[in-house]
Order: C-alpha cells, then structure tokens, then sequence
C-alpha cells in the first residue's frame, strides 16, 4: 500500500507510472451525472471521481490529490481504499483499470481547501496541488471565452486580459538578435497566471450553457471570485472543476467611444466574410460566409447595427465578398441594407468592381473597399489600387490588393487619402516563396507583410490618386501585431500608429491588434482622436449570427471577429494648436520664393526641427533651431526647392503650416 504522494511524486510525472498500487483517502469529488454544486443550473459528468489523503506526508512539493478513473460508483466523504494502475492521461496523474474499492467507512470530513494565490512565486508549482480541493484567493479575469458554448470553459487570468507576446515585445532587440529572454519571460507569465474553469462535463455543446446568469454574456473582463473546486490538468492547462458557485461579475457592453470634437469620422471595420450568395436570396450556403439566407440576414443585421452606430463619414471595409459593382453585389447589398435602417440614402460606396491580381488576374474571394457619406464628403479623382504592378514587394497573390481613395470635407474644402488594406494572414505559410516561419513569434509570412507595408508607403509617395495633397491615412486589417516588423516598418518610415496600447483582435486568449489606422506627419496634426470599439473581440462566438439562436440579437456585439476602427479628424490647413511647450508657430509670407520668415512664440527655451514635407508627404529638408522663451524670428532659405505646395512641420510641437513657393 503506497500514498497518494507517493503516487504523485514531486514531478509532472508519477515515479509509479504502469505499477498496479493500492492507496487510501477521502473521497472529495465525484461529478457524476449531478451539479457540481448547489443551484450550479448545469451537470457535471466526468467518469469516476478525486480522492484526497487528509493526513498528507508534510511535504509541500507533492500533491494529496489523485484522480481515479472508474465507472464504481462512491460518494463524497466516503474513506477508502482502491487498487489500480498509476497512468499518465493527457498530463494528469490518474487510477485507472481499478480492481477493487474497499469503502471503510461515508460522511468523513473534507480535507481542508488549500488557498492559492496566481501567479505561484518561484518555488512553487500548481502541479503540487493537482487533484486537490484549491481555493483561488486572486480575483480572477475572464481573458477567453470562445470554448464557453463548444466545451462550457473559459480561461481566467490573474493579471486582467492577456496580451499577445508581440503586441508587447519586440521580436528582435536593438543589435539584431532575437529577443529570446524577453518572450520567454512573457509567455511564461502568461501561462503562470492562467487558468481553466471547466464545468467537468466532457460533452462538447452543452446546454444549458454554464457559468451564466439570464441576461448576460460571458464577456471578457468579467471578473471572478470563490473559486473553489478540485485542481485538475488537460489538453495542456491547470483547470479547476468548481465544487462552489464561482461569485461573477459581468462586463457589461462597451458603449460607442466619444470622438470629441472631430468634424470628420473615418473607421476602418473587417466584416467577416460578408457574401450575398446571388444576390436574391439564392447562392447559400457561401464559401466563405452565411451557410443560408437566414445566418446572413442575422450576419447583415448585426454589421449595420454596428456601422449604423458608428455613424462614420469614410469607412474601410475589409473581407467583404470580391464581386462586381452590379446589383446583386454584396457591397451594394450591405449599403442598401445600411441605408434602409438608416431611412436615408445616406451611404454610397466608390464603385471598384471586382478587385484582381495584376499578374494573373487571379482575384481572391474576398475584397477591400470603402463605403462613405456623399452629404459629408466627395469623391476625389479616381480610386487607385496596389497590387504587383507597382512593385514585385507587393505579392498580390498573398496580400490582398489594397485600395486608395482621396476625399474632400464638404464643409471645409479639405482633401485627404486613405488607403484600406488587407495584408497576408498568419495562417498560411509562405514557404513556396522564401518566406518561411522564423519561429519568432510573429507567425507565417511575416516577411511578405513587412514588404508590403514599406511598398504601400512607396506608392503613396507617388500620390496614385492625382490629390496633390499631402494628407494619407492607412487602413485595415494589417495581420501584424504592434511590436511586428511590417508595423515596425512603417513607423520607421514616419507613420504614427493612431491606436497604440490598445487592441481589436484576441487570439487563444491574448489581446493584441491586428487592425490599424496610421496617418503620416501632415495628417497626424490634424487627428483629434482614436478609438477602438471593442465590439467583438471581448465576445464569445455563440452571440454570432452563426451562433447559438437562442443568444442571437441583432446588434453590434460580436457582428464580426475584429473590432472597428475610427478616426477623429479635424482637417485644416493652418496651424493647429500645439500640445507641447505652450508654443505656436507661424510661417510667412506666404506665398514664398527662396525664403521664408518663421516667428516661433514660445514660453520655454527649446530646441526644434523644421521639416519641409512636399505635397505627397514626402521630406526634403530639416533644420534645426534654438528657440528661446518669447518670440523667436528665422529665415529658411530654400533656393533649390522647385515651385509648388509644401508643408513645414515642427514635430516637436505637433504644428504643421501649408507653404507655396511661387514661381
């Protein structure tokens, strides 16, 4: 007769694996076809039951606990005695092919619980109490629900919503090397102070739905007390099996972000694969989206309840069905539909047709496109489209071509282009063309999304919509997350990126983003404010139109996998207010010829950069100058610039001012 620690051992794995043993202690847990707790509203049915030692070898490094895997029926408080084989099973350390169970006697005291705090300190370990009656003294973090309504779990953090390794680090250091220590450290963090509630019922789908209250939705950020249950392992995470009700309270619904005082509102939303089928009811299920008229009716309802909500001037569409600009089309489906709830015309889209590869003309399933206010903004020129016609480091076999349109402010003559992407996904790999996985973290084709992005830079230098103006903002779904090469690339490249620290994505758990607005240096000045609405990402799959029925609503929450984007503007062409050194700047005369006068008014000494952008936002000269308290009057001489407009920027103080050179 052995110990259930000496069962256990003082590893992940039992010293004792494949030897027939008896061991003894109290039964403390069945989960047999009954609630695991009083008024739990659900049933637990995991075979056979946990058995704890109540006596213990007073050795803190192994465990008390052990499973034992049976179809023999025994009851909570029973003491016994049973023999069987010690086994490994999906990294728990069980009894199983028991052979005999002596029950000496029912109604024993419980061993008592044993309190844990997340994360363990260093000389500890969650494998030491596995099996065991466990208390979690933390308060707890819904961080992913996605398996709540597929296998009734969700994954808890102690340290509030998880965050993807590289939205926080960067995958290589300053030097080049691959920043090993620093991901390693995150990740095992990350895994140090997670956990699994699981309703220990190994049905998939249950119904009811556990851990929920009539009324709410198990939304990330929901935090969690009491949670008391028995230490379990599988499919490679700690979990607890409740044994009393978990105390939850429910994140409630994001409300639409306050924009201030922007005049302008420009959104950038991934529809998940919107396709009409025909276009007349007929054509399902698609290939990418609704499998019946009636999951794309819940689908359309649910994107322009958010598009409606959002209310934007200018909005970059991302994976919507790639067909032409025809009746049946599902861009002109999902405008109509918008416009019909609205009870306006208050949407149009700019026409593209369906987008192509230049090579082949092959033409992926899926397209970007904008949709916009006609009573807010004009069209300006034609749209323009990137694919490998501009560059061979724009592998439009990959990346989806990406789609340029400039816009003018009705209210203020302002122009600007905004750009909506679509780059390469991580799930496929790129191997064909010399772009393997690295292993550094930042997934498949990351090298074909960081060419991308330098490239899409590139070709707005050339202003591909005839704007003449300077003003460029990136849209999109960029696949990458913010610490990631293609983001790295264009910041380096002077593109702001409008929403960081924030996330739109989760992915097993962890927080990152994948979408993104970045504007350049002129058009950063007149950005009034950034928001993501987190809509999506924070909800569990089942309030999807392609869900459970029964938790189906038609509005914003959970209409797609990514959150929307949206952009404030305040577009103009003088100075704005600075935000740093209580200063201001003014250039003049202007027009100018070779040189213009600048009067910096400022209450600190300070040391500046003038930067001279051309009209496609382009830099072609610096200078930098001392500025000292008061006012302050240089001269640039700039005799080689050729006639035209331009932009002075003084970065330091977030001013920007329109120059035109005369003849």
């Amino acid at each position: 007769k052995v110990t259930i620690a000496e069962i256990q051992g003082n590893a992940d794995e039992s010293p004792l694996e494949n030897y027939i043993v008896t061991t003894s202690g109290v039964v403390t847990a069945t989960f047999d076809n009954e609630a695991p707790y009083t008024d739990a509203g659900f049933t637990a049915n995991l075979t056979g039951f946990f058995l704890q030692d109540p006596t213990g070898d007073d050795d803190e490094t192994t465990s008390e606990g052990l499973y034992i895997y049976t179809e023999e029926k025994v009851n909570v408080g029973d003491s016994i005695d049973v023999t069987g084989l010690v086994a490994e099973m999906y990294g728990i350390t069980e009894l199983k092919d028991v052979s005999e169970i002596v029950v000496h006697g029912s109604g024993a005291n419980l061993p008592e619980i044993v309190e844990v705090t997340l994360p363990m300190s260093a000389d500890k370990s969650l494998e030491q109490f596995e099996g065991m009656r466990i208390k979690i003294t933390n308060e707890m973090t819904v961080t992913e629900n996605r398996q709540l309504h597929t296998y009734g779990q969700v994954r808890l953090s102690a340290s509030g919503l998880l965050q993807t390794v590289t939205q926080v680090v960067e995958p290589y250091d300053e030097s080049g090397a691959y920043n090993a220590s620093a991901i390693d450290a995150h990740m095992a963090a990350s895994d140090a102070n997670s956990i699994m509630l699981d309703d220990a019922n190994s049905a998939s789908n249950p119904s009811p739905i556990p851990f929920l209250q009539e009324g709410e939705a198990m939304v990330a950020g929901t935090t969690v007390n009491n949670l008391t249950g028995i230490l379990a392992y599988d499919f490679g995470m700690y979990r607890i099996y409740p044994t009393a009700a978990p105390e939850f309270n429910y994140a409630q619904n994001e409300e639409l972000p306050d924009m201030g005082d922007a005049t302008l509102n420009v959104a950038t939303f991934n529809v998940l694969n919107y396709f009409n089928g025909n276009g007349d009811g007929t054509g399902f299920p698609t290939s990418r989206g609704a499998s019946s008229v009636e999951e794309f009716t819940r689908q359309s309802q649910k994107i322009v309840a958010a598009l409606q909500a959002m209310d934007a001037d200018v909005v970059g569409l991302i994976e919507i069905e790639n067909d032409e600009d025809e009746n049946t089309s599902a861009m002109k489906s999902l405008v109509d539909s918008l416009n019909t709830a609205i009870g306006a015309e208050a949407y149009d889209f700019v026409k593209t047709g369906k987008v192509a590869a230049y090579s082949d003309g092959y033409a992926d399933e899926i397209k970007v496109g904008f949709i916009y206010k006609p009573a807010t903004v004009e069209l300006v020129g034609d749209y323009a489209i990137l694919n490998n016609a501009f560059s061979e480091n724009f592998n439009d076999q990959f990346n989806r071509p990406a789609v340029a349109q400039s816009f003018k402010e009705i209210a203020t003559n302002e122009v600007f282009t905004a750009v909506v992407n679509h780059l390469k996904s991580k799930g496929s790999d790129c191997d064909d063309i010399g772009d393997p996985n690295l292993s550094d973290q930042q997934g498949n084709c990351n090298g074909t999304r960081a060419k991308a992005a330098a490239t899409l830079v590139e070709w707005l230098e050339t202003d591909p919509t005839g704007s003449n103006d300077p003003d460029f903002l990136i849209l999109g779904d960029l696949n990458a997350y913010a610490m990631e090469d293609p983001i790295d690339t264009l910041k380096k490249l002077e593109y702001v990126n409008l929403v960081e620290g924030d996330f739109s994505y989760v992915y097993d758990g962890q927080y990152g983003t994948l979408d993104y607005a970045l504007a350049n240096q002129t058009l950063h000045a007149q950005v009034s404010s950034t928001a993501i609405w987190h809509i999506n990402s924070l909800y569990p799959d089942m309030l999807s139109y392609f869900g459970d029925e029964a938790y189906f609503q038609p509005n914003a929450y959970r209409s797609s996998d990514h959150d929307p984007v949206i952009v404030g503007l305040k577009l103009t062409g003088t100075a704005v207010e600075p935000t740093k050194g209580d200063a201001a700047v003014i250039a003049y005369p202007n027009p100018f010829t070779d040189g213009v006068s600048i009067r910096f008014t400022s209450k600190v000494d300070a040391e500046v950069t003038v930067r001279i952008y051309n009209a496609v936002g382009a830099e072609v000269a610096t200078r930098a100058l001392q500025v000292q308290a008061g006012t302050t009057t240089t001269s640039l001489n700039i005799q080689d610039l050729p006639s035209g407009m331009y932009y002075l920027s003084v970065k330091e103080w977030n001013v920007n001012t329109i120059l035109i050179k005369a003849e």
